[in-house]
């Protein structure tokens, strides 16, 4: 799983807020920064085929954002993320629901206008009551 450490920080143009309280460590690059879970594990809601996840991104550089994913132990159709592309302006915030078709350990890709793609990798574990 893709872990990151407290000291990082993303850069100051960013709104540090928090508004997903099951992540905590910041995680990015020149283009886009998220927070990660600190033990790798994210909570999913629903039964499978339909599990969710509220997932937080901040873009530092404008542009449009698209998103990627494949699970590493088994099949990937399916997955796909609903966010407003352009965001709540051309960089900061944008919240997402991430639409995982199973449990498992899942690679997400976030790219912002094709420059610097952000890539980790996550055990997704369905979590009922929580989102």
């Amino acid at each position: 799983m893709t872990r990151s450490t407290p000291d990082i920080r993303p850069p100051a143009s960013i709104d540090v807020t928090l508004p997903v309280p099951w992540v905590q460590n910041w995680y990015g690059n020149d283009s886009l920064w998220t927070r990660l879970p600190p033990t790798g594990v994210v909570p999913a809601l629903g039964q499978p085929g339909e599990l969710q996840t509220k997932y937080p991104w901040w873009r530092s550089q404008r542009g449009d954002i698209t998103f990627t994913g494949h699970r590493l132990d088994g099949p990937s159709e399916g997955f796909h993320v609903d966010a407003n592309p352009s965001g709540y302006g051309p960089t900061g915030f944008l919240p997402s629901t991430v639409y995982w078709p199973s449990t498992g350990c899942w690679q997400v890709i976030g790219t912002v206008a094709g420059h610097s793609p952000l890539m980790f990798t996550m055990w997704v574990q369905q979590f009922p009551g929580v989102h």
